[in-house]
């Protein structure tokens, strides 16, 4: 059927009647059988699209003044009732009053559940989307896409930054404006928590701020003794997810575990607290050392006393202010020897005269001393020095060996080990 033409006004009842605007017809209004119309711009020319404009006759716009409107709606629908009520619309509204210098607008989208058509999303003259329910979005979105400096922010019911993200360098606050960290957590008191990991409802590990300063790790209380409830290890460097080679492990039971490496204080001077639980200087353990130290024969007198290359070194550990040493100690030459033999130490003894130590010394070549009762020699360390003096003992007192009294010589020996306190 052909197509029935007219520019009058009239009552178009033929099937794809056209009716055309325009001197020339430029704009045609098409009937679209069973369907309904079409408009359309006959225009060629390029960036001329067809324009649709919905006018108002009101002199004077106000805040919320509906300016234009469109509507859908069912009105034959049998059911009645909701069904027959404005389904959706979509409507422009002033924002304010309208004057010279502004003509804000918002578009509102409109729709029913039960109702006449309400606002359910606004966009605002400012650009701002307002949705009134979720957000369901199957496809992958990409938010600040043209790296505009523009903050991302997400509110809660009381937290008006409940998740930040700060436009200017990507900084993450979560509870927090202004992150200063690539993760950056606001707390609100000194015990609340940051971060909890569940595997369920009940389990769970908490990181959190321990009195506003330090972090507090917590973990569930229905753990073994034996089972770690905290530990640090490594990733596989392959995958990049799988956990392997604990280092270090604190068991529910407060078990703590090193399996690789060392306990390695940053300063000097720190030390373990045992069996206190504060910090008491008179039980901390502040220094462990092993090593060695190359012996030195001196008399007090005169003379001197060569020790051999092959025998000149003795070993020592020292814990704390304890020092157990010794050695094989063997002489290769002697001259003019006199005054009381003294062997080096590896650490300056105590500054006290009445805790002074000693210890035993087997000797081979040394000449027993006459008035010698009790045993053979000892020695015995001094005060405030690295040294130890050779003593015997007789039944009245103890004497320093004097060297010229000795018979000291080559390949003498001395083979001792005494234990001494140090200064702190």
């Amino acid at each position: 059927m052909g197509k029935a033409r007219s520019r009058a006004d009239g009552d178009y009842k033929t099937d794809n009647a056209v009716v055309d605007f325009g001197a020339d017809g430029d704009v045609t209004l098409t009937h679209d059988p069973d369907d309904g119309l079409i408009l359309k711009s006959k225009a060629t020319a390029d960036d001329n699209p067809v324009l649709l404009t919905l006018q108002t006759g009101e002199t004077d716009l106000a805040a919320n003044d509906v300016i234009g409107k469109i509507a859908f709606q069912a009105p034959d629908e049998g059911t009645g009732t909701d069904a027959i009520l404005v389904s959706a619309a979509i409507q422009a509204r002033a924002e304010g009053d309208h004057s010279s210098s502004s003509n804000a607008t918002s578009i509102d989208f409109m729709v029913g559940a039960s109702e006449v058509a309400a606002t359910k999303m606004t966009l605002t003259s400012a650009g701002k989307l307002e949705v009134a329910g979720g957000v369901d979005i199957e496809g992958g979105a990409v938010f600040n896409e043209d790296s505009a400096d523009v903050d991302f922010r997400v509110e809660s019911d009381n937290d008006a930054n409940a998740f930040f993200v700060q436009g200017s360098d990507g900084k993450i606050g979560m509870g927090i404006s202004t992150p200063r960290n690539n993760l950056d957590f606001g707390v609100t008191s000194n015990n609340d928590h940051v971060i909890a990991l569940r595997d369920n409802n009940t389990s769970r590990t908490i990181l959190g701020l321990s009195n506003g300063y330090g972090v507090r790790v917590g973990s569930p209380s229905d753990g073994t003794s034996s089972e770690n409830m905290f530990e640090v290890g490594e990733i596989n460097a392959s995958d990049g997810t799988t956990y392997q080679n604990t280092h270090f492990a604190v068991t529910y039971g407060g078990d703590v575990t090193i399996s690789t490496g060392d306990i390695i204080f940053g300063t000097s001077g720190k030390g373990i607290n045992l069996g206190v639980t504060s910090n008491t200087d008179s039980n901390t353990l502040a220094d462990y050392e092993e090593g060695t130290w190359t012996f030195a024969v001196t008399l007090e007198g005169s003379g001197t006393a060569t020790v051999s290359g092959s025998y000149n070194t003795g070993s020592y550990v020292k814990v704390g202010q304890v020092v157990h040493c010794g050695g094989d100690l063997r002489l290769s030459g002697v001259s003019s020897p006199n005054g009381e033999v003294r062997i080096s130490l590896p650490f300056t003894g105590i500054n006290n005269t009445k805790r002074l130590f000693v210890g035993n010394i087997l000797t081979v070549g040394i000449d027993k001393q006459s008035g010698q009762d009790y045993g053979g020699f000892f020695v015995r360390t001094a005060a405030n020095e690295a040294k130890a003096s050779v003593f015997w003992q007789s039944t009245s007192s103890h004497f320093g060996l004097q060297g010229q009294n000795g018979g000291l010589g080559a390949n003498d020996t001395f083979l001792f080990s005494v234990t001494y306190l140090v200064e702190e």
